[in-house]
């Protein structure tokens, strides 16, 4: 069984399965991603996303910018990526969007070339 630690975190839909990237793993984002969390001890203020914007063709340089959706609602935090950039980035969540269980974190991120993902030079 896989223990998905205290807040029963879990990736799905646009996540893909991690994989071995030199001594780190990483997980691909196809589109949008989403992550789902619960929040049972009503003590989840902020969360943090490591995300690299990787070419995987050398001709590859679109910028990226990432977008969030909180149980539905748009929020206010954005991250924009250079090519090749990589950022941890940690926004602050407001408990009145957070449910008990089953909150849904919606990953969006835009190339600023819309052909990058369609002819898979660059994932997120």
């Amino acid at each position: 069984t896989l223990d998905h630690g205290k807040y029963n975190v879990r990736f799905f839909d646009g996540v893909d399965f991690p994989f071995q990237a030199g001594a780190e793993r990483w997980r691909v984002i196809d589109r949008q991603g989403y992550i789902s969390f619960d929040n049972t001890d009503q003590d989840i203020r902020s969360i943090t996303l490591g995300f690299i914007n990787q070419p995987v063709k050398e001709s590859s340089d679109s910028s990226m910018l990432i977008s969030f959706k909180l149980n539905g609602n748009n929020l206010k935090q954005t991250v924009k990526l250079k090519a090749s950039e990589r950022i941890n980035f940690t926004f602050p969540i407001k408990s009145d969007l957070l449910k008990e269980n089953s909150n849904v974190l919606e990953i969006n991120p835009v190339f600023e070339d819309p052909l990058a993902l369609n002819n898979k030079s660059q994932i997120t």
